[in-house]
């Protein structure tokens, strides 16, 4: 049950994404009798470099298990900002490429926040755990929690 509601979620999320884009944008010429809010699915599967059936079971949700390739394609058809990919890899269960995990910002407001958490450990991490420098916060007295759990050399 768990994987159809994924799968429905991101047939759902695929469908809105295509929905918001306009042909103009892509240089296909507005047509009079064109009922397709956005683009069509045969577009978006064509510039994705899928077959229109397969990207068609995608959105309608049908089993099938997209590869990570596959998802930077339709990324970059569907003009996906950072954060939309990483929520697609998610529903698909695919790791984030390294080039979207890297230089991940927190926002001021989570670091004001550790701040007022003093002297509690707290720790700060990305989509499905991932950290990095950029991303792993810790309060100044958190130190010799992350030594501990062996996250910070001491």
């Amino acid at each position: 049950m768990e994987e159809e509601k994924r799968r429905k979620e991101l047939g759902d999320f695929l469908r809105k994404r295509r929905t918001r884009l306009k042909p103009e944008e892509f240089g296909i010429e507005p047509m009079p009798h064109r009922r397709a809010e956005g683009l069509r699915r045969e577009e978006v599967a064509d510039m994705a470099g899928v077959s229109n059936i397969w990207y068609t079971w995608l959105e309608q949700g049908r089993d099938n298990n997209p590869s990570a390739q596959v998802l930077g394609s339709l990324g970059k058809a569907l003009r996906l900002n950072r954060h939309e990919l990483l929520y697609m890899y998610a529903l698909c269960g695919h790791r984030p490429t390294d080039e979207l995990q890297k230089d991940f910002r927190v926002a001021s407001s989570l670091r004001i926040l550790l701040e007022k958490l003093e002297p509690y450990p707290a720790l700060i991490t990305g989509p499905r755990w991932m950290h990095s420098p950029g991303m792993m916060l810790s309060a100044k007295k958190s130190e010799r929690f992350l030594a501990i759990i062996g996250w910070l050399s001491v």
